[in-house]
């Protein structure tokens, strides 16, 4: 089965408890093995799902089509610098590996030239070639299909339909750093108060996964599903590249055999 990758940054974990949306979903994600599927109002690309011919007979249709979108973005590597950078808060995140049974995503298409087309599929899997570095891949998820759940909550606009694509998340990747006091960098207490920076993020999130456990009925289950996550660390060498580091231990031994609870 093909895996897939998706760069989610850790922020405010250092108190290791959920402080907010972006968090509980990170959490969610992991314990429930789904992950979210944005509108297409959520992209960050602003030229997003333009294409000519808007004003034809069919428009209404396409615009509905675009509207109720629900997407996933991934990506086909852990080893992407950018996307360390853009999407995991400057590599102090995590890269998660997770495969799909019930979808089939479909590779995005790089092109400055606008789309012409009335297939809503080929609109949707359309990108300029800026963003070309993330190799995506979307998944595009409706509501009824196989293995998509779907969420209603009140926001202050009103009911929102939160979709969410079951998943089998197999990894966990996150980033160490060399030691640059043998480098000859001479600014060491900048570098050293970075890597405890880091470090702290990290702790924090684990934490707060393990301590999010003891608050469900099924803590049993959900241990037994960090066991099957596997851990990586990687390796930020000085030329910029990551170097591929081995398993480290599923999850759930990580988080106990560090000591991160007494922390």
């Amino acid at each position: 089965m093909e895996k897939y990758y998706k760069y989610k940054s850790i922020p405010n974990y250092t108190v290791g408890k959920v402080n907010g949306e972006a968090e509980r979903m990170l959490v969610d994600t992991i314990l429930k093995q789904q992950i979210y599927a944005a509108g297409f109002e959520e992209l960050n690309d602003p030229l997003e799902g333009v294409y000519l011919g808007e004003e034809t007979s069919n428009s209404n249709y396409l615009y509905l089509q675009k509207r109720n979108a629900k997407i996933i973005s991934a990506t086909r590597s852990h080893i992407n610098q950018l996307m360390w950078a853009h999407y995991a808060n400057q590599s102090k995140g995590i890269c998660i590996g997770f495969e799909v049974k019930s979808h089939q995503p479909q590779k995005v298409n790089y092109s400055n030239v606008p789309v012409y087309s009335n297939d809503p599929e080929e609109i949707l899997t359309h990108k300029t070639s800026a963003w070309k570095y993330e190799n995506e891949w979307r998944f595009l998820v409706s509501e009824g299909e196989e293995g998509v759940t779907v969420i209603e909550t009140e926001t202050d606009e009103g009911k929102k339909k939160n979709f969410f694509l079951d998943v089998n998340i197999t990894d966990i990747y996150f980033v160490l750093f060399p030691n640059y006091k043998s480098s000859g960098i001479s600014n060491v207490m900048s570098y050293e108060n970075e890597v405890e920076s880091r470090k702290k993020f990290k702790e924090g999130f684990f934490k707060m996964l393990y301590r999010e456990i003891q608050n469900q009925p099924d803590q049993k289950k959900l241990k037994e599903n960090l066991k099957k996550i596997n851990v990586h660390q990687q390796i930020l060498r000085e030329n910029g590249r990551y170097t591929e580091e081995a398993r480290v231990e599923n999850l759930l031994s990580f988080i106990e055999d560090n000591d991160l609870l007494t922390k």
